[in-house]
């Protein structure tokens, strides 16, 4: 089973899994982890990957374009869905892993439990 995550954060990725379950998969090779670096796909020279709010206000967001662009080159190695963490996303249950099994949908949008605790 591979995942690939895309994060403006890779290095912090490798020593979360080498723990736990994922980490005996990893160990077993059941599972594949790949990092990728969000910024590698950016076309600024500060490699900015985030903006402020369409129609201002607070906060910041990230830009899609980068994100789109790091998912299509992963692509080939991974033709599995496509999982967003957001906060307004649908809850990740048991259900809803098996409908996006069942009907090959490739991108779904699931809460991130982080977001949610702000």
């Amino acid at each position: 089973m591979r995942f690939d995550v895309v994060t403006i954060f890779p290095a912090m990725f490798g020593p979360v899994f080498e723990h736990g379950v994922v980490g005996r998969g990893i160990d077993r090779g059941i599972i594949e982890l790949h990092t990728h670096d969000l910024r590698e796909h950016t076309h600024d020279r500060h490699r900015q990957v985030d903006d402020v709010p369409f129609g201002g206000g607070p906060g910041m967001v990230i830009k899609p374009e980068p994100v789109f662009e790091a998912v299509e080159s992963i692509r080939p190695h991974n033709a599995g869905p496509v999982v967003l963490l957001e906060p307004w996303g649908e809850r990740l249950d048991q259900r809803l892993k098996a409908s996006t099994t069942a009907s090959g949908r490739p991108w779904r949008r699931v809460r991130s439990p982080s977001a949610t605790m702000c």
